[in-house]
């Protein structure tokens, strides 16, 4: 979800996945570059660097 937040004055927008209400993944990378769990994992992350990485920015202080 996004959010509107005050920081020095500032009003930087903010994601907040909204805690107890977050999808929570049960596939895990079992160390075989094959297996389903493994391949789901390795995208989920490329997805997550992706998203991270076009929001973020620093705030100054």
């Amino acid at each position: 979800m996004k959010h509107d937040v005050r920081v020095g004055g500032r009003h930087p927008v903010t994601y907040d996945p909204m805690s107890k209400d977050a999808v929570l993944l049960h596939w895990t990378d079992d160390g075989d570059v094959e297996s389903v769990g493994t391949q789901f994992v390795i995208e989920t992350r490329k997805w997550f660097d992706s998203v991270w990485n076009s929001i973020v920015y620093e705030v100054p202080r």
